[in-house]
């Protein structure tokens, strides 16, 4: 079989012949509330605790100290991989005075690169792969970085860098994406990646609640129906069904 990263999220992986096509790239879309960060932090939370494989969470939208409390509710303690050199949670986040550029802070590891910009955030990256043995990243969110970009090449050459450098040091990756309807920028990224996942929340209408569609997924075979995804006590479970 070919070479997998199991996700370990409930009823996901038997749908793409077992996990994750290893060291690519996946577009993780949807709404406002369809459960895009909570899938993400299982994949990076699972791959720790039952697959000895580290990860690095980049955070450029929330505050992480909130975010960690608010996953724990559904029993991801992020802190004890922080604690255990599994997880590198680095919270980077765009500096309004000064364009491009990031803050960059992480508690536990050394983080303190010059000039640190989005067009070398995966020289950042790189750094704590080196330090933690990384297998697994998760970049929250891609539409943050958007806004310091004027025209969908230049995000579409981002992109590109991204892959291209995450692909090369192994690490199976996955890119959260706000949909917004009429985004120029949609057709870039979902052309870049290796595999799209869509997250949509209906509220009216026949078949109301959470859904998950796999638009895309290269080197594998995968479900095309339409799941229905539920939040549980331990995180996020796709019904194959």
């Amino acid at each position: 079989m070919e070479d997998r990263c199991p996700t370990g999220i409930m009823g996901f992986d038997n749908l793409v012949g077992g996990g994750l096509p290893r060291s690519r790239t996946v577009l993780v879309n949807g709404t406002c509330g369809t459960g895009k960060t909570v899938f993400s932090t299982q994949f990076l939370y699972r791959g720790a605790v039952d697959y000895g494989e580290p990860g690095i969470l980049v955070m450029l939208e929330q505050d992480a100290e909130e975010f960690k409390d608010d996953m724990r509710s559904f029993n991801i303690d992020l802190k004890r991989l922080e604690d255990e050199g599994k997880l590198i949670i680095i919270n980077a986040k765009l500096t309004h005075r000064e364009g491009n550029f990031l803050e960059l802070k992480s508690e536990t590891h050394d983080i303190n690169p010059d000039m640190a910009t989005v067009d070398n955030l995966t020289e950042v990256i790189r750094g704590a792969v080196d330090q933690i043995g990384a297998k697994r990243v998760v970049l929250d969110s891609l539409s943050s970085m958007t806004l310091s970009f004027e025209d969908s090449r230049s995000l579409r050459h981002l992109i590109l860098n991204l892959n291209y450098t995450l692909k090369s040091l192994g690490l199976t990756t996955l890119i959260i994406s706000d949909e917004i309807a009429g985004d120029v920028t949609e057709a870039a990224e979902k052309y870049v990646v290796d595999g799209v996942l869509t997250l949509r929340y209906v509220t009216v209408g026949p078949d109301p609640g959470r859904t998950l569609v796999i638009d895309k997924m290269r080197k594998t075979r995968h479900s095309e129906n339409i799941h229905t995804l539920r939040f549980g006590d331990d995180g996020i479970e796709i019904l194959e069904e």
